[in-house]
């Protein structure tokens, strides 16, 4: 009788003690790896500039921590506080290799490097007529000449809109109006020795006489192929101010 108790209380023990491990608390998940900086280009760090030659100067562009694409998203759809382009982690893979871009201003305009990419920006005035009220207000046109300086073949990701990321404040005499950009879609375009594109893109919002309106422009991606694609945050800045007369906008590069 007495060894049978001894069994038993033996067998209870098993049972209080021998599943311990099953009630263990489960390991917390690893910590995120998403970067918390904000969407906006501006915000992204830049590295100091460096003064390449009196006419041209040479800037890294900083695209190498990875981004949520939802978060940009949602704070391009808002606008924010900044409304310099909103960008994805579409082609940024996390690369701490800031890409060189340079900006030379020539007597045919601005032309900007990248990678053995010349591309050459301008913009033209849009006419952009109210449909109820016919009033005339004038949008921005943005064409952007790309050719390929090397042999290798360059491609750009481009949704819904085209490869240029947009955003733009427009000052509606002292009252600004901050609009921010959102990539929509897959798609791509390639460029090739001897074969120049032209990137194009509209912006219909329009200004009236006293108003202007800055464009902030980048790329949605650029690289020699698709594991290399990476954001060109800061490409082009174009201003416009609305007056009696067709408004000319001004193509410069970023500060």
């Amino acid at each position: 009788m007495a060894s049978n108790r001894v069994r038993a209380l033996g067998a209870s023990f098993l049972v209080a003690f021998g599943c311990g491990s099953a009630a263990r608390p489960a390991d917390a998940p690893p910590g995120s790896a998403e970067g918390a900086r904000p969407a906006s280009a501006e915000q992204a760090p830049t590295s100091s500039t460096a003064e390449a030659a009196p006419s041209a100067r040479t800037k890294p562009d900083a695209t190498s921590a990875p981004e949520s694409a939802k978060s940009a998203n949602d704070t391009a759809a808002k606008g924010g506080d900044d409304a310099k382009p909103a960008d994805t982690n579409d082609g940024d893979k996390g690369s701490s290799k800031p890409r060189e871009v340079t900006f030379e201003m020539t007597s045919g305009g601005l032309v900007i490097n990248v990678e053995g990419v010349r591309l050459e920006p301008k913009a033209e005035p849009l006419r952009l007529e109210d449909p109820e009220s016919h009033a005339v207000g004038w949008g921005v046109r943005l064409l952007v000449r790309a050719t390929a300086t090397d042999k290798h073949v360059h491609r750009f990701t481009r949704p819904e809109h085209g490869p240029l990321m947009v955003a733009a404040e427009i000052d509606r005499k002292g009252k600004k109006e901050r609009i921010g950009d959102e990539r929509k879609g897959e798609g791509e375009d390639t460029l090739t020795e001897g074969t120049p594109i032209t990137l194009a893109r509209d912006f219909k919002k329009s200004i009236w006489s006293g108003q202007s309106v800055t464009l902030f422009v980048g790329l949605w991606g650029l690289g020699r192929d698709t594991e290399e694609k990476r954001l060109v945050r800061k490409l082009f800045v174009v201003k416009m101010i609305a007056g009696n007369k067709k408004p000319q906008p001004v193509v410069s590069p970023p500060d």
